[in-house]
């Protein structure tokens, strides 16, 4: 069926059985979530690196049909293309068919140290219609997620359900990663770190922003600045 393998294991294809029934497709080593039926419409978080482009969580683009971004006050919709997800990092590429004025800025210079602030956005109930998000603070916990998985760090900052996809960001204001969901009754929450999602962004030949983090900004600034480059994603 098309199928890579990598050592020994099936790493990339789909799967059938003797009735040519798909039973099963891999994608980067990981088992890819079935599609079957009408998924419910699906909400996110992203933000723009690009005039043309929008960084967020592969997971919120799973079985998505048609993908659109609102700005963070719910005007200015727009659709948007997926040019590519990394499931093993959980990131996700979007091409905007119509360009975006502000983009965030990736934290370049000094690694990230344990205890470091982090800010999120934190999504909250809707207001007619229109998902809310509050700029949540806390710290980096662990520099990596588990002992033998140096993609993730966690942070204690608050992030609700629909907040995947959604930037992480410094005292500066730079990213410094990407929201991942929180896993069920856990007091941190796991984020992408931001130097996978520089290479994952280079691999797919798109330009983006980095500065070193000197400045301190008061939380209303960051959240000021942010508001621009953050999105909510229609997963539809």
């Amino acid at each position: 069926s098309g199928h890579q393998l990598r050592h020994d294991t099936y790493w990339q294809g789909t799967y059938y059985n003797a009735s040519e029934e798909v039973t099963g497709k891999q994608s980067d080593g990981l088992p890819e979530p079935a599609c079957d039926g009408n998924p419910p419409s699906v909400e996110g978080a992203g933000f723009a690196v690009s005039q043309h482009h929008v960084v967020t969580a592969a997971h919120v683009l799973y079985c998505c049909k048609k993908v659109m971004i609102r700005k963070l006050e719910c005007s200015g919709r727009t659709g948007a293309t997926v040019v590519a997800t990394e499931q093993k990092s959980d990131l996700g590429l979007l091409r905007l068919d119509k360009p975006l004025k502000h983009y965030a800025t990736l934290r370049g210079g000094k690694e990230l140290q344990l205890g470091e602030a982090v800010l999120t956005y934190d999504r909250k109930p809707k207001v007619n219609g229109c998902p809310q998000y509050d700029v949540g603070q806390g710290k980096v916990t662990k520099l990596n997620w588990m002992p033998d998985d140096s993609r993730l760090m966690s942070h204690n900052a608050p992030i609700g359900a629909g907040s995947s996809g959604g930037p992480i960001l410094d005292a500066s204001g730079h990213v410094i990663g990407v929201t991942q969901a929180k896993r069920g009754g856990d007091t941190e929450a796991a984020a992408v770190k931001s130097h996978l999602l520089g290479a994952f962004l280079k691999s797919n030949n798109v330009e983006y922003n980095t500065a070193p983090s000197t400045e301190e900004l008061s939380l209303s600034e960051i959240k000021k600045k942010s508001d621009k480059f953050t999105v909510i994603i229609d997963c539809i």
